[in-house]
């Protein structure tokens, strides 16, 4: 997420981290999903994201 933050698109993540540019989008999906998962106990009722139906997780 950091290289990301600095401006980086998909395709020079992929280059810099040798990786695919899917790869770099599901690690990123797990990244997202992780830190709502720990941050989940700090937001507020109401305001958590309510999970679309047909995807697991």
């Amino acid at each position: 997420m950091l290289l990301q933050q600095q401006g980086l698109t998909d395709a020079e993540i992929a280059a810099e981290l040798g990786i695919s540019r899917n790869q770099v989008h599901v690690q990123r999906h797990h990244a997202v999903r992780e830190l709502r998962e720990r941050l989940q106990r700090f937001i507020r009722s109401g305001h958590q994201p309510t999970r679309r139906a047909g995807r697991a997780g």
